[in-house]
């Protein structure tokens, strides 16, 4: 389902029900979406991103790879649980005009362990730039600094201890 977010007019949160990219019901979920609105889709697996750049999603968050849980050096992650291999592993991407970010996350899979793949809790800041405040439209601006990507090397209670500290 979809909903306008509160106090951000032509701002909409699209969520997605299932993963599987030949399982998802993108006119269900864009249904009551107005055209011409900025949209941000929510998807568990970053397996339905290029489905959605091609409706004209402008920003898709997702998590589901943990960034592959184990990445080597040169190589990195030999194993991601994904249609498109490493491709969408983690982090920020652009894929067919959209922005596409996804989390490590914090957890990992039941049989496998992390090896240079730490956890993360990421906070993003979407903003308007002013430019496109005047031409009526909502811009999209995510950096990888130190305040909106928080690595959990000392606990999930404590990064986010730190979240609020650099919010302040």
């Amino acid at each position: 389902e979809a909903v306008e977010v509160p106090g951000c007019p032509g701002a909409w949160l699209v969520g997605l029900d299932m993963y599987g990219p030949n399982r998802v019901d993108f006119e269900k979920a864009l249904s009551g979406v107005p055209d011409g609105a900025f949209r941000v889709l929510l998807a568990h697996s970053p397996d339905v991103a290029p489905p959605a750049a091609e409706l004209g999603i402008d920003l898709m968050l997702s998590g589901h790879t943990h960034g592959g849980q184990v990445c080597l050096p040169i190589i990195g992650p030999p194993v991601v649980p994904s249609s498109y291999g490493p491709r969408y592993a983690s982090g920020l991407l652009g894929v067919e005009g959209m922005r596409l970010f996804v989390t490590r996350g914090v957890g990992s899979d039941a049989n496998a362990c992390r090896f240079r793949c730490p956890p993360e809790v990421a906070v993003l800041t979407l903003t308007r730039s002013d430019a496109a405040v005047s031409q009526g439209h909502i811009g999209v601006n995510l950096s990888r600094s130190g305040r909106q990507l928080v690595p959990l090397r000392r606990g999930v209670k404590q990064a986010l201890r730190g979240v609020r500290e650099v919010e302040k």
